[in-house]
């Protein structure tokens, strides 16, 4: 089971692409656990630094890390664009 936040949603629709049953369970409604609480921001980054990142996980692993966290916003949007239903277009 894997709940309706974001990460919950991403998660299940890159398993069920994949072939895997997949059930979202959600407590309350739709986003109103951790998405809710970070009032559905998505940022591209973590709280550390990108030079500590680079300087804990080497050169090539942390530059890599960085680039995929500096693209994760436009991935978020991707995904919604593309799952966005037709009736709500016009929000």
């Amino acid at each position: 089971m894997i709940g309706a936040g974001i990460t919950g949603l991403s998660c299940a629709i890159h398993l069920a692409e994949k072939g895997v049953k997949v059930a979202v369970v959600e407590a309350n409604r739709i986003a109103s656990g951790a998405s809710g609480r970070s009032v559905g921001m998505v940022n591209a980054g973590t709280w550390q630094d990108p030079d500590d990142i680079v300087n804990c996980l080497g050169p090539d692993k942390g530059k890599r890390l960085n680039a995929y966290l500096s693209n994760a916003p436009d991935y978020v949007f991707s995904l919604i664009q593309r799952f966005r239903s037709e009736e709500h277009t016009s929000e």
